[in-house]
């Protein structure tokens, strides 16, 4: 232990602050990346199909962009990520300003306010390297310079020209060929914002649409699936990538260490979609306590009329039996007979 000025010091890193020193964090280390030319392949989200699918499926999709900036924020590996051929209409925008605390500052939007997000669509393929083209409402937040690169353009015009179609893998769930070896030969991988739930939305007519080679993930070949679709969430699928660059290759271990292991294990419980809220998972845990303690209760009181009955029992046992004296004659002839005897 050293006790000196600066040695042991608490440091309180919360809100705006923690915010700053995470952003030079992650700007220093993708500039570290692009510097050594170590920088993982550029993380691309197809979102062609968001704005035709239901309000759930948006929601849900923008929520898992979200999720993947987070763990991309504080990655030691993070990746450049662009966000193509998003067609912002009033829903899909209304759900951008409210879940992407990246782009639009950590205030949520008001019931009260007016439901206008036409700046966002114009500003969607605008330079976030300027300042001034910040469309947070909370006064002082500025998008990172490094923060995804939203776009309405296709794919190819978010990469390099000189980028060629065979180092692009388009992940898609349905492709025959395995994505499978290190990723050290490809400069972009795809991943569409889709469940593959219908011919027109999947990813494999995405890929096939911009002459693309589609991928799979190679879940059969290194692990034992028992149970539920192979297909994961963008975050969960961009933490597999990440993985196996950063291993060389790996796949069996960025799988089982991102997938989550009901999908491996029959015994696993499944957590369900009403326990994500927070005052039925403590009513939940109330009513179980409580039955938990009726059932203590009912079992103290079997333990002790159980107990009761074996110390009666036992004290039958222990003490011996007294014989019981059966008389030939009664009293009264007994005495009858002495008195004769007596007489004579």
């Amino acid at each position: 232990m050293v006790y000196a000025p600066r040695f042991h010091t608490y440091f309180d890193i919360r809100g705006s602050f923690f915010r700053r020193l995470i952003d030079c964090m992650y700007g220093c280390r993708l500039l570290a990346a692009e510097r050594c030319d170590e920088l993982p392949p550029r993380l691309i989200i197809d979102c062609r199909f968001l704005h035709q699918f239901s309000d759930n499926y948006q929601s849900r999709f923008i929520r898992q962009i979200q999720k993947l900036h987070d763990a991309n924020w504080f990655s030691r590996n993070p990746f450049h990520i662009s966000v193509a051929n998003l067609l912002a209409d009033d829903q899909l925008a209304h759900y951008i300003k409210r879940y992407w605390l990246f782009l639009c500052g950590p205030t949520r939007l008001r019931t009260d306010e007016e439901n206008d997000f036409t700046q966002i669509y114009e500003e969607l393929d605008a330079d976030l390297h300027d300042s001034s083209n910040s469309i947070s409402s909370e006064v002082g937040f500025t998008p990172h310079p490094f923060i995804p690169t939203i776009s309405s353009r296709s794919i190819r015009d978010n990469l390099p020209d000189d980028v060629r179609d065979d180092e692009i893998a388009y992940i898609s769930w349905t492709a025959p060929r395995l994505l499978d070896g290190p990723l050290t030969n490809y400069k972009a991988i795809v991943i569409c914002s889709s469940y593959d739930l219908q011919p027109w939305s999947s990813s494999l007519s995405a890929a096939r649409a911009d002459r693309l080679t589609p991928y799979r993930i190679p879940f059969d070949r290194y692990v034992k699936w028992e149970r539920g679709r192979k297909i994961m969430p963008i975050d969960i699928t961009a933490n597999i990538i990440r993985s196996v660059y950063v291993n060389d290759g790996d796949w069996k271990s960025a799988i089982l260490e991102n997938v989550p292991e009901y999908h491996f294990n029959k015994d696993h419980p499944i957590a369900k979609h009403n326990e994500r809220n927070a005052l039925d998972i403590e009513k939940k845990n109330r009513l179980k306590a409580l039955q938990q303690a009726i059932m203590e209760m009912d079992r103290r009181r079997i333990d002790a009329l159980g107990s009761h009955q074996a110390r009666k029992g036992a004290k039958e046992q222990t003490e011996p039996r007294r014989r019981v004296h059966h008389h030939r004659y009664s009293r009264e002839e007994r005495r009858a007979g002495i008195n004769s005897q007596n007489a004579s």
